[in-house]
């Protein structure tokens, strides 16, 4: 079937699992919302290349 019941390699992924859930939610408390909007050239211009 391609099946290993190797303990350390599950276990090391469920640890990376568990590391990215947590810097998930440790991101999404901090910033609250992210707001996605439309951008036009114009826009995206002045905005980016504000000197």
């Amino acid at each position: 079937m391609g099946l290993d019941l190797d303990k350390d390699k599950y276990q090391t992924m469920a640890w990376l699992y568990l590391d990215n859930i947590l810097g998930e939610f440790n991101s999404i408390t901090k910033l609250g919302y992210v707001g996605f909007s439309t951008w036009t050239r114009e826009k995206l211009w002045r905005t980016v290349f504000q000197f």
